[in-house]
């Protein structure tokens, strides 16, 4: 493989890392509490019994549920195409 193709790998597999930081850095942002989310909190806070912030952030945890695992499927995809096109350089250098 010769360096200009590793080079260009290189910045495809930079580009994936990216988009996979924005996912983890989203999921973190959004969904990374102090304290795990807790069910019974969480329904506390649906049905009207609780304000506090923990009954909220469970809450939130539990009902964004399809988000949260949306947003690691797709920083696994960024992940496993990083890693296919990390093999890709290996071999390619192998070769030299």
């Amino acid at each position: 493989m010769k360096t200009i193709e590793l080079l260009d790998r290189l910045d495809d597999i930079k580009a994936l890392a990216k988009c996979a930081e924005i996912a983890t850095s989203e999921f973190i942002a959004d969904y990374g509490f102090a304290k795990k989310p807790d069910p019974k909190k969480a329904l506390a806070y649906s049905t009207g019994e609780s304000c506090a912030i923990e009954s909220l952030q469970s809450f939130k945890w539990y009902s964004e549920y399809e988000r949260i695992f949306t947003l690691i499927e797709i920083a696994d995809d960024y992940i496993h195409k990083i890693l296919k096109l990390a093999n890709t350089v290996d071999s390619g250098c192998e070769q030299r």
